[in-house]
């Protein structure tokens, strides 16, 4: 089985070319051609467009079964009382994501 990927972002300095969606149907077509019946499809995110989605389409056409779990914008009142009277905030995200 080739090499599932690790990581993928739509800025990556190593293959410009590369998007998202290409790694996300590259990811779809492995599970689909290397096992015996294509498993179903669960995906989570916080939003998708229209158009974003037609990227995927075609590989969501074959998966057996397609579930999409969609975020919502948070409720901005909630937001500021979690997030007031944390002043190391952004030390601990940028400790969070400094390894990846």
């Amino acid at each position: 089985m080739t090499q599932l990927p690790d990581f993928a972002t739509n800025y990556a300095t190593s293959d410009p070319q590369t998007t998202v969606a290409d790694k996300v149907n590259e990811l779809f077509c492995l599970f689909r051609e290397n096992r015996v019946t294509a498993p179903p499809i669960a995906i989570a995110t916080a939003y998708i467009n229209p158009a974003g989605f037609a990227l995927l389409a075609d590989e969501l056409e074959t998966a057996p079964r397609v579930r999409l779990l969609l975020g919502a914008e948070p409720d901005e009142d909630s937001v500021r009382a979690i997030t007031s009277g944390d002043a190391d905030q952004d030390a601990r995200r940028d400790a969070a994501i400094a390894d990846h």
